[in-house]
């Protein structure tokens, strides 16, 4: 069975009906009383002999393969190590019992065991919906002759707090996919251009860091899902832009070009300092959050054009400022949209 890997949450899931208040509670505690006697198989758990290889263990690494080879009868036994670890009475979402759900709806390394799933299901908890929706999912499984598409902890998501989880889950996965592209690409570095790169690499980081901090929107139970899923933009957009220089495809400017979008950029950002900012806003999207972030985009700017300078010397350094800044005038424009009054 192909492994299915939680992407970035989007908003799409705010639009799932689902019941709310009291009848979602009554629902989903109706939908898993008694699902704490299903047995769970002794065999399955793990034995004294197996401790020693799962001391700091993570059961979401090793389900997912982030960083090390997928193995699930490693990951089962060391979700149920994770679950007997007092982690029962404060579920963490990709812990314990919510590996064991996956494990088991989807026949992992152990025979398919929905009615299992499900216990593990109503162990993991959540909002009554997300319970309730995790169990019916489960439920359809039973009958379901498609199961190629597997059943995952993100597919019936209803809150603000599961958004922030999965997102951060998704990031997880993406990290460790995006360290090794760029492990492959940097290898045949020289020592000059490696070390071009870290520098670049590091105020790449900061950039992104501030960016996420300053210029999202954290109000509200999305805010973690909104910082975190900015936080990925511009780390993919980074690999992205090594890729088309590696490729010899990164555009190429004039200098006409690179004098609108200079000026365009002063543009942006002055009104963005100086204009009347939107009351709902302003407390979480400051002009000095921008200006902060504004100091990181230009050592990143600056770090992009001394790193292909080395590694790049045909590409014009008037090119990849020019670059560079058409991406932050475009943050920049989506900033005064929605933070500047009308």
């Amino acid at each position: 069975m192909k492994q299915k890997h939680a992407p970035l949450i989007s908003l799409v899931f705010l639009l799932i009906p689902f019941s709310g208040g009291a009848s979602a509670t009554d629902a989903s505690e109706t939908l898993c009383r008694g699902k704490d006697k299903v047995a769970i198989p002794t065999s399955d758990q793990p034995k004294k002999e197996h401790l020693p290889s799962l001391k700091n263990c993570d059961a979401e690494a090793l389900y997912y393969g982030m960083g090390t080879p997928i193995d699930y009868q490693k990951a089962r036994l060391c979700a149920y190590l994770e679950r007997d670890q007092g982690r029962k009475d404060y579920p963490i979402p990709f812990v314990g019992s919510s590996i064991l759900m996956m494990l088991y709806a989807n026949g992992l390394g152990v025979p398919k065991n929905i009615p299992l799933a499900e216990r593990f299901a109503c162990e993991e908890g959540g909002a009554p919906a997300e319970i309730e929706g995790r169990i019916q999912h489960l439920e359809k499984m039973k009958t379901a002759l498609n199961t190629a598409d597997p059943f995952d902890l993100c597919d019936d998501i209803t809150s603000g707090f599961m958004a922030g989880h999965c997102s951060a889950h998704g990031e997880r996965i993406s990290t460790f996919r995006r360290a090794a592209t760029l492990k492959a690409i940097t290898t045949p570095f020289t020592a000059p251009q490696k070390e071009a790169f870290l520098k670049l690499q590091a105020a790449s980081e900061k950039f992104a860091e501030e960016r996420a901090n300053n210029e999202i929107n954290s109000g509200g139970t999305l805010s973690a899902m909104f910082i975190v899923n900015e936080r990925s933009i511009q780390k993919q957009d980074f690999l992205e832009s090594l890729q088309k220089l590696e490729a010899n495809k990164a555009p190429k400017y004039t200098l006409r070009e690179h004098q609108e979008v200079d000026k365009k950029l002063n543009v942006l950002y002055q009104k963005l300092q100086k204009g009347k900012l939107d009351p709902d806003l302003s407390e979480m999207i400051t002009p000095e959050g921008i200006r902060k972030t504004q100091r990181a985009w230009l050592n990143y700017r600056d770090a992009w054009i001394a790193f292909a300078r080395t590694k790049y010397p045909t590409y014009p350094p008037l090119s990849v400022s020019t670059w560079f800044t058409k991406k932050r005038n475009h943050m920049l424009e989506n900033l005064q949209r929605h933070l500047l009054q009308k």
